[in-house]
């Protein structure tokens, strides 16, 4: 009788060890938040392009990969704080970035000055929450070398993704711009580091 036992519950244990093998594959970004990331693209096979801040708005530039990034984190305003949050308008999921050396700075979306484009730009505030200008929705799209890798749109202005894309000939070429895209998959693909 013990046997018979033993053995159905040997069973029963296989059998829900199958069913989760057999699930869906854990979607990264299910993963505990915060995090710390460092959001990058490779430029070229030898090159990073990647996102930092100088406290007032967001630029891109580029390194080369052999170097640290962790050295990188200390050099630069480059790596930020990834948290979950909810969007004011329909209390969806949705993250904030906020730079990691300095909780105040958070990153957000709004219009050029002269209106016709979009940028990511930062909020210096003790706000905990200073709106969904300043938050995000992640998109998870399929790993890069084992890295996570997301395209990230703005809640204030949905259908807008930050883009490796230089802004209008009358800005500094290096400043970080939300371009459009129909869907996640045709917008510019973060390596979340």
């Amino acid at each position: 009788m013990k046997k018979l036992v033993l053995l159905l519950y040997s069973i029963l244990i296989l059998i829900s060890c199958k069913k989760k093998t057999d699930s869906a594959p854990i979607n990264p970004g299910l993963q505990e938040f915060p995090q710390s990331w460092i959001f990058t693209v490779d430029e070229t096979p030898d090159k990073y392009i990647y996102l930092r801040t100088n406290s007032a708005t967001m630029f891109r530039k580029n390194v080369l990969q052999s170097y640290s990034l962790l050295q990188l984190a200390i050099d630069e305003d480059c790596e930020f704080e990834v948290a979950q949050s909810r969007n004011e308008a329909n209390n969806k999921d949705c993250f904030s970035i906020r730079l990691d050396k300095n909780k105040k700075i958070w990153c957000g979306v709004g219009p050029s000055s002269n209106q016709q484009e979009t940028f990511m730009y930062t909020l210096n505030t003790t706000s905990t929450d200073p709106g969904d200008n300043y938050k995000f929705f992640l998109h998870f799209m399929p790993a890069v070398n084992g890295v996570t890798t997301v395209a990230i749109e703005s809640v204030w202005k949905p259908g807008w993704y930050v883009s490796v894309n230089p802004p209008g000939f009358q800005y500094a070429q290096n400043q970080v711009t939300m371009q459009h895209a129909n869907s996640p998959e045709q917008a510019t693909r973060w390596q979340c580091r």
